[in-house]
């Protein structure tokens, strides 16, 4: 595997040897004009132009259970589906 990024390492490290800690809980696209990139992920994961994710437990949305969960955000993503260009550096072309 790799991996990069600010804290990364250590959460890795911490993951350990559990399999599912490295399965992907979590996934979302920030549609929310007035929710703002801050320290609450709450409403971090929900800003307009971001991608939401999450390593480890589902919290029940999906089938990924773990002792492990760890948030991360990407700001002004630029996102393919099917081939076709959704969004480029956050702002969305549909």
């Amino acid at each position: 595997m790799q991996w990069s990024g600010r804290g990364v390492e250590a959460i890795v490290r911490h993951i350990g040897d559990d399999r599912s800690g490295f399965s992907i809980g979590e996934f979302g696209v920030g549609t929310n004009p007035g929710a703002r990139i801050c320290a609450n992920m709450l409403e971090a994961e929900k800003a307009f132009g971001t991608v939401h994710f999450a390593v480890g437990d589902s919290y029940g949305l999906g089938r990924n259970s773990s002792k492990h969960h760890y948030d991360a955000l990407v700001d002004k993503v630029t996102i393919f589906a099917n081939g076709r260009l959704i969004a480029k550096n956050g702002k969305y072309l549909i």
